[in-house]
């Protein structure tokens, strides 16, 4: 284990998977909200508590297994599952809009994308311009079932992807491709893994926030590029999804 999931740490938000928190408290923010009846209503739990002056706090020091999603099924492999995901998310930004892709509790000089805290010195972490020849001439190489949305903080993505060519799925990269007839650019994606299943067959999905103070201005298409990490193959998939900023 890393050296930070062996302390019990202050955060801005944990999993309802497992969550303790006195009556007093979770009375005085209103407790779960229903207007997110399945997903992110633990989320929007802890940024209330964070937002009336409380610590939510990970002990790591208690273990247990959780069976994610065991009862309602897998969000990841359902369109309606996930369209209904990417409406509760949106809202809970709605919501909370000063804490989108933000985290006080975490060093803005690390990685936002990987576990290991490791310096944020790869240009996945940042938006980036890419070679539109090069883009244009990697499209279709990738399959790609996502909900995209914008909201006043920015844009956010979460779903699907895979190489066409399935021995290609292994360790990978994921960016987020906004691309137009001038410009292109790439942002990276948490790359979501199935931690059943040995690397090479693992790779499930991708999840991307991008604040709206970073993004280019002008009409993009939404896309998403994936990189193979051992053999450095990639491949894209440009979307009719349209994202504009006001010039």
């Amino acid at each position: 284990k890393s050296f930070r999931a062996k302390r019990v740490y202050n955060c801005l938000a944990v999993t309802g998977a497992c969550l303790m928190i006195s009556k007093d408290k979770f009375y005085a923010v209103r407790g779960f909200d229903e207007r997110l009846p399945v997903s992110y209503n633990d989320i929007d739990l802890c940024f209330k508590l964070h937002e009336a002056g409380y610590y939510n706090v990970v002990r790591n020091d208690a273990f247990l297994w959780h069976h994610e999603s065991a009862s309602r099924g897998n969000d990841m492999i359902s369109k309606v599952k996930l369209e209904r995901l990417a409406k509760e998310r949106s809202r809970l930004y709605f919501f909370h809009p000063d804490l989108f892709a933000k985290d006080p509790f975490y060093n803005p000089n690390l990685s936002q994308r990987r576990a290991d805290c490791r310096l944020n010195d790869s240009f996945n972490d940042y938006l980036q311009k890419a070679d539109r020849d090069e883009i244009f001439k990697l499209n279709g190489k990738v399959n790609a079932h996502f909900d995209s949305y914008n909201t006043a903080c920015g844009i956010a993505l979460k779903g699907m992807a895979e190489f066409t060519n399935a021995a290609m799925n292994g360790d990978v990269d994921a960016f987020v491709v906004l691309f137009n007839q001038n410009e292109c650019y790439l942002y990276g994606c948490d790359c979501i893994y199935n931690q059943d299943l040995p690397k090479a067959k693992a790779f499930r999905g991708i999840d991307a926030r991008i604040n709206h103070a970073d993004l280019p201005k002008g009409s993009f298409r939404v896309g998403i590029l994936l990189k193979n990490n051992l053999t450095g193959a990639k491949g894209c998939i440009l979307t009719d999804e349209m994202y504009t900023k006001e010039l």
